[in-house]
C-alpha cells in the first residue's frame, strides 16, 4: 500500500475528503437531520427501507464502530436510544437495529429516493420528539 492509501484509512484523521458522511457533518452535503447533539448527528436515508429509515453517526470518522473509543461509543449509543424513541413515538415508524439481515429481507423489494417534502414533514415529527424526549428527567435506577 502507498501512503496515499494508508491516509484513507487514517480513522484518526478528524475528516475524510471522500467520506460522504464527512461531508454531511461539515455541512458540505445536503441531509434531514433528526437530531444533533456535540458529538452525534442523526438524519434520514435518502435510499430508505421505510419510512423513518435514519443514520445515527458521530461526528469525528471513523471507518468502523470497532474503532470508536469508550467515550464516542457512549456518547453514540446515548444518540442512539434518543433517536429510536423519538422515531417511535411520533413518526410511527418503527425502531429497527441495523443488520444485514434487515437488507437481505428487502432483497428485490428496491428502495425508493426519499421525497423531499415528505421528509421535512417527519423530519419535523422526529425533532420534536427528540425534544421532548430530552426534556423529560433520565429514569434513577
Amino acid at each position: 500500500m502507498t501512503s496515499h492509501t494508508l491516509a484513507r484509512f487514517d480513522s484518526s484523521r478528524e475528516m475524510q475528503e471522500d467520506c460522504a458522511f464527512c461531508r454531511i457533518v461539515a455541512g458540505q452535503s445536503p441531509a434531514h437531520v433528526v437530531y444533533e447533539d456535540e458529538e452525534n448527528v442523526a438524519f434520514l436515508d435518502i435510499l430508505p427501507l421505510r419510512p423513518g429509515h435514519t443514520l445515527v453517526i458521530p461526528k469525528k470518522h471513523v471507518q468502523q464502530l470497532s474503532h470508536l473509543d469508550g467515550a464516542t461509543a457512549a456518547s453514540l449509543s446515548q444518540a442512539l436510544v434518543r433517536t429510536t424513541q423519538a422515531i417511535g413515538r411520533d413518526a410511527k415508524a418503527t425502531p429497527t437495529p441495523s443488520t444485514n439481515a434487515l437488507a437481505l429481507m428487502r432483497l428485490g423489494h428496491g428502495r425508493d429516493e426519499l421525497d423531499d417534502d415528505e421528509a421535512q414533514e417527519l423530519c419535523a415529527k422526529i425533532r420534536r420528539a427528540a425534544h421532548e424526549i430530552a426534556q423529560k428527567p433520565a429514569a434513577k435506577l
